[in-house]
């Protein structure tokens, strides 16, 4: 499909609103993309690292994936439709991932637990008022040892469950528990290696400001 200069403005013009700093926009190109944005633009502005990952989409016949990785394609062909649901499976999809492969081969996968932070912080820019990935997102922090941001996690989670006799749901309770615990769900103590200093980098210190925007929204 061909892309006409207005269409290409929007887009840019969409990316800006949709990822609204070099974390996010980071995220989604590493996550979505499989690319390292850093080997795409030498930006020293959001604009301009926008502007060079549409240029660098159009020269490699890519322009489409990268509207579909970021699913603002409505206002060229695509329907609108929130994704926050399917952000949060994928996000959790990764930490099942992870557990099989530390039940099975006693493998702790930094680069999942890393894809499902971003997984489940693109559920919350979808829909912030969605409380599951904040639970789930709770439960990671917790797993890497981020304790603080586990627990605000939590408070935000807890803040958006719907009132009723099962307030604030089981999947929240479970998560408080095993925070509590410093415990799987599985009820066993949490053993954890160190972090390699890349992944602090790359899935932990570069979310902090978007993280931080979206737990005090």
């Amino acid at each position: 499909m061909e892309f006409n200069g207005n269409q290409l403005e929007q887009l840019h013009n969409a990316l800006l609103s949709t990822f609204p700093n070099m974390a996010s926009l980071r995220m989604m190109v590493q996550i979505r993309l499989g690319e390292n944005l850093e080997e795409i633009t030498s930006g020293h502005n959001l604009s301009q690292s926008d502007f060079d990952l549409i240029t660098w989409a159009v020269a490699r016949g890519r322009l489409n994936d990268l509207i579909e990785a970021v699913n603002i394609g409505p206002f060229i062909y695509y329907e609108s439709f929130d994704l926050s649901h399917s952000e949060n499976e994928r996000g959790r999809e990764r930490i099942q991932r992870w557990g099989e492969e530390l039940s099975n081969e006693d493998s702790w996968n930094w680069n999942l637990l890393g894809q499902a932070i971003g997984y489940y912080l693109s559920a919350i820019r979808w829909s912030r008022r969605h409380q599951q990935p904040w639970t789930n997102l709770a439960y990671v922090f917790h797993l890497i040892g981020y304790r603080e941001r586990a627990l605000e996690c939590l408070a935000q989670s807890y803040r958006l469950a719907t009132p009723g006799p099962w307030h604030p749901g089981r999947n929240h309770s479970v998560v408080a528990t095993a925070i509590e615990n410093d415990e799987y769900l599985s009820r066993e103590t949490v053993s954890r290696p160190p972090i390699p200093a890349e992944i602090e980098r790359l899935y932990l210190k570069n979310y902090r400001d978007e993280y931080r925007e979206y737990v005090t929204d």
